[in-house]
């Protein structure tokens, strides 16, 4: 992922920190492994400007919600 090579990060502390600005506090699901809290922990640092959460947002394509009732 090029924004994880430019920051010197892991993929995955990008995905982190995306969650994190947009005010996700959900527990981490699947951490099995002591390094992986230490990613998560270390993502809190990642600092992602407005250019690049556009530029991680740009492929999302909004799917209508199946099986909800107005």
């Amino acid at each position: 992922m090029e924004i994880a090579r430019n920051k010197g990060s892991r993929p995955v502390q990008i995905a982190l920190a995306w969650l994190y600005h947009k005010g996700v506090t959900s527990p981490i699901i699947g951490t099995t492994r002591p390094e992986h809290v230490e990613e998560a922990v270390e993502a809190l640092g990642v600092k992602l400007s407005e250019d690049e959460i556009r530029y991680l947002e740009e492929p999302y394509r909004p799917k209508p919600v199946l099986g909800y009732w107005q």
